[in-house]
C-alpha cells in the first residue's frame, strides 16, 4: 500500500494512513480530522438505521464508515463521512472490487444520506452551516436522491430532494416535528410509518 504524507486526491486519501483510527476530510490539500460524534448523536443514528433496515437490507445501511466523494466546492472538503448512508445495491460489488469502504465520483450516488446536527450556538455556527448549507450543496451536485437533516436542538427533521435530479440543487423540502409522520420521496420508503419524534427521541 502506498502511503501519502500529503494526499491531494480522493484516491490518495483512501490510501493514506497515519497509524490511527482517525477519519479525515481533505480540503484544498489540507487534512482535517473528523471530530467523533457524541454519544447522543451516535445513538440517534444507530436507531435510525434499525428503522430503515426493513426497507433496504442491513448491508446497505451504513453508519459513520463510508467515505463519499463529493464536489470540492471552494472551502469545502472533497469527501464526506456521513452519519448514515443508504447504498444502492450495485455499490457492494463496486466497493468489493476497489477494496475500499468508499463511494467515488465514478460510482452511482447513494440513495439517502442523513446527518445529525451537532450542538450549535446559532445559524453562523460551523456545526449549523456545515449540515444546513455546505453539505446540501455537495450532496445535490453528487445527485444523492434524498438528504435528511436531523436536528435534535430544534426538534425537527428536514428532508431535501431534487424532484427530477437534473438541477443538481435540492428544490424539494419538507420539515417534520413531533408526531408528524415522515414522508420520504424514495419509493422504497413509501410504507415507512415513523414519526419525527420516533427518530429524534428513540426511547419514546
Amino acid at each position: 500500500m502506498t502511503i501519502f504524507s500529503h494526499p491531494k486526491s480522493f484516491q490518495e486519501l483512501l490510501e493514506y494512513s497515519d497509524g490511527s483510527e482517525a477519519l479525515y476530510e481533505l480540503t484544498e490539500g489540507e487534512l482535517r480530522i473528523v471530530v467523533p460524534e457524541s454519544e447522543v448523536n451516535s445513538y440517534i443514528t444507530d436507531c435510525l438505521r434499525e428503522r430503515l433496515i426493513p426497507f433496504f437490507s442491513r448491508r446497505l445501511v451504513k453508519i459513520q464508515e463510508i467515505y463519499v466523494e463529493v464536489a470540492p466546492l471552494p472551502g469545502m472538503p472533497l469527501n464526506r463521512d456521513p452519519d448514515l448512508v443508504v447504498l444502492a445495491p450495485e455499490h457492494l460489488g463496486l466497493m468489493s472490487a476497489s477494496g475500499k469502504m468508499a463511494i467515488s465520483a465514478t460510482m452511482p450516488p447513494p440513495l439517502l444520506i442523513a446527518e445529525v446536527v451537532s450542538p450549535y450556538s446559532g445559524p453562523m455556527d460551523p456545526n449549523f452551516t456545515r449540515d444546513y448549507s455546505d453539505k446540501p450543496q455537495q450532496y445535490a451536485i453528487r445527485r444523492v436522491s434524498e438528504y435528511w437533516i436531523i436536528d435534535p436542538q430544534r426538534s425537527l427533521i428536514e428532508l431535501n430532494w431534487d424532484p427530477d435530479q437534473s438541477k443538481r440543487i435540492y428544490t424539494g423540502q419538507a420539515t417534520f416535528k413531533g408526531k408528524d409522520r415522515m414522508i420520504s420521496q424514495l419509493a422504497e420508503l413509501s410504507s415507512l410509518k415513523v414519526t419525527a419524534a420516533n427518530i429524534l427521541e428513540p426511547d419514546l
